[in-house]
């Protein structure tokens, strides 16, 4: 199993573990936002519509998910999170900010194909694919997403 992908696991677990022990939902999720507020799924669904061959984990927001959080970008907020595919988070990924408005909504889609080896950067091999037409710093926000992982190199 991948660094990071141990690192995941130990991250979902500790935050469901603190979760339950104070007895509430302290995290919100990408998925908890499309239940919670018709807004969000609205945008979501307009964005994914006008996007062909995604996957359907991405298009029900459906992998694993950490805690959305509100960043900045220029002057405005976003909420975002990082979700992956279930048992396949090292090689399918989607970074996703919503404007605080809920009028927009962008992601970074990332795939690194199966059978990289152990000493090769996933950064080298992966498609990277932008959804939604963000703007330039949009894209940094998420790429900087991307980048702070530390097996991305």
């Amino acid at each position: 199993m991948r660094a990071f992908d141990s690192l995941l696991a130990a991250l979902l677990l500790g935050g469901s573990a603190a979760a339950v022990a104070a007895g509430t939902d302290a995290d919100t999720y990408l998925n908890d936002l499309l239940e919670r507020d018709p807004a969000y799924r609205q945008v979501w669904t307009e964005m994914v519509s006008q996007e062909a061959g995604l996957p359907n984990w991405v298009l029900s927001l459906s992998g694993v998910s950490m805690p959305v959080a509100s960043q900045r970008a220029g002057d405005e907020t976003y909420e975002v999170a990082m979700l992956c595919k279930q048992h396949d988070c090292f090689n399918n990924r989607l970074y996703v900010a919503f404007s605080a408005d809920k009028k927009q909504v962008d992601a970074l889609y990332v795939s690194v194909p199966e059978g990289l080896a152990d000493s090769e950067a996933p950064s080298s091999r992966a498609r990277q694919r932008w959804l939604g037409g963000p703007g330039f710093e949009v894209r940094k926000l998420l790429e900087d997403q991307l980048s702070s992982d530390p097996n991305w190199r």
